[in-house]
């Protein structure tokens, strides 16, 4: 129950995902494949540090949103 009210007030959810966790942010129906592809066509807001790839909640919760191209 205490869980279950954590994550409808998004306190559980990290600021900062990487790949797998914005796959599991949206639901786990996307492919990882798939959103690599998106990742490197520049679809997806996100940034490079080192090898890892760091995709902002903020910024995906705005694409998914439509407010932001």
């Amino acid at each position: 129950m205490a869980r279950q009210k954590a994550r409808q007030n998004n306190t559980t959810e990290p600021a900062v995902f990487d790949v797998k966790g914005l796959r599991d942010f949206l639901g786990g129906t996307v492919a990882l494949s798939t959103l690599y592809k998106a990742l490197r066509a520049g679809r997806i807001p996100h940034r490079r540090l080192g090898n890892r790839i760091l995709i902002s909640r903020r910024q995906v919760v705005e694409w998914l949103e439509g407010r932001q191209e």
